[in-house]
């Protein structure tokens, strides 16, 4: 008896100079950037529209007009749903879109931060165009495939992150311009029309001699 209730005494002494750490699980993580992101949107948007901007948010605000252009204006949607998405990871409905909505969504937005430069050439430097990022995408285009052919391949990749957010099949998107091109060329040959039978009216229209 002496001895277990001794070997019980030293354990609760190691217990008690040995305390256990803070332990974070993985909600505890989750839980925590979620709010961090959700913290940073709320800041971003206050940056973008408070008129009167502390040396923090001019400092925030000029990092991300760099990097990302005019996709500074889209980034509090982006860190609120990061946020959310985070927040509600661990809980019992978690708040997961799909991934094909989320890739088209992330191909989109690049493209067209991308494409902005692409196109407006000096003019998207400072802050003005697709910022650092969309400056260094096209750029890596220019060099690889030129002017025409990236913005080919812009284009493209346009459509397909279309596709992608909007969770439209190929099949839809053909009949789609299918349907379209025969309403512009039914559309020409009826212009075309018109202008044959102008022409014809007018040909036809006797000439009155001068009196």
């Amino acid at each position: 008896m002496t001895k277990r209730s001794s070997s019980r005494r030293t354990s609760s002494r190691r217990a008690r100079r040995h305390p256990r750490g803070l332990r974070l699980t993985r909600a505890h993580w989750s839980g925590i950037g979620g709010l961090v992101l959700l913290a940073a949107a709320l800041f971003t948007l206050v940056s973008l529209v408070a008129p009167d901007r502390g040396a923090a948010l001019r400092t925030w605000l000029g990092v991300l007009r760099a990097a990302l252009g005019w996709g500074a204006y889209l980034a509090p949607i982006g860190f609120g749903a990061l946020g959310l998405w985070s927040l509600t990871r661990a809980s019992a409905r978690p708040v997961t879109p799909a991934g094909s909505r989320v890739l088209g969504a992330v191909l989109l937005f690049l493209t067209a931060l991308t494409l902005t430069h692409h196109v407006g050439g000096a003019t998207a430097l400072g802050g003005h165009g697709g910022g650092a990022l969309g400056r260094l995408l096209s750029e890596a285009l220019l060099r690889w495939l030129g002017w025409g052919g990236g913005a080919v391949v812009l284009i493209t990749l346009a459509g397909i992150a279309l596709i992608l957010a909007l969770e439209i099949s190929w099949a839809e998107v053909i009949a789609d311009v299918g349907r379209l091109a025969l309403l512009l060329i039914a559309g020409v040959r009826a212009r075309l029309a018109a202008l044959r039978r102008r022409r014809a009216v007018r040909a036809s229209a006797p000439i009155q001699a001068p009196l």
